[in-house]
């Protein structure tokens, strides 16, 4: 990187981390645990959006959602496996000299994949305000993991109906709430 690029990716991830900081840090420490957590969330996601300035700054259309984005998949991460893990770890030490099994893997990198759970209510949110035929769909597929031609039949409605509703819907919950 040349050190121009270097400067204007600096003066960029500056302004954005200035206008969003307090914000994002409120946040993320309304959401975590204990001050570590959030230290640690808040952390990363400032330096995973230094990355994402480094490979294409013009990817970032609005700097203050791209970072609580960030955020939020960054508390889902951290959170999620924290409970993931409980459900397959025991939770009691047999002596007390054994280290806490969570503690210990607390540092795992996760899958991009993952959607936050904040961000997953926000969709189910409006998700609820779909017409009712849609909003249907989508509990049935997700909720009751029913197939398509179930709900087709179940509906009373063309499969390829029951698809492009899902589908279409789909695409604009992907670009309402930036998720790929």
């Amino acid at each position: 990187m040349s050190d121009l690029k270097k400067a204007e990716t600096d003066a960029l991830f500056n302004k954005i981390y200035d206008e969003s900081y307090i914000f994002i840090l409120k946040y993320v420490s309304a959401r975590t645990r204990t001050a570590d957590d959030a230290a640690d969330i808040v952390q990363e996601t400032y330096l995973e959006l230094y990355k994402v300035i480094c490979k294409k700054d013009d990817y970032i259309n609005d700097p203050n959602a791209f970072v609580m984005n960030i955020a939020k998949k960054k508390l889902f991460r951290h959170y999620s496996l924290v409970e993931k893990l409980k459900s397959i770890i025991p939770l009691h030490k047999s002596d007390e000299n054994d280290a806490d099994p969570i503690n210990e893997i607390g540092g795992f990198e996760f899958e991009d994949s993952l959607i936050d759970s904040v961000l997953l209510d926000e969709i189910w949110n409006y998700i609820m305000r779909f017409e009712k035929t849609t909003r249907q769909i989508f509990i049935m597929k997700y909720c009751h993991d029913k197939s398509l031609e179930d709900i087709a039949e179940s509906l009373n409605l063309p499969l390829h109906t029951v698809r492009n509703k899902l589908y279409r819907s789909i695409e604009r919950l992907k670009t309402l709430f930036n998720v790929h």
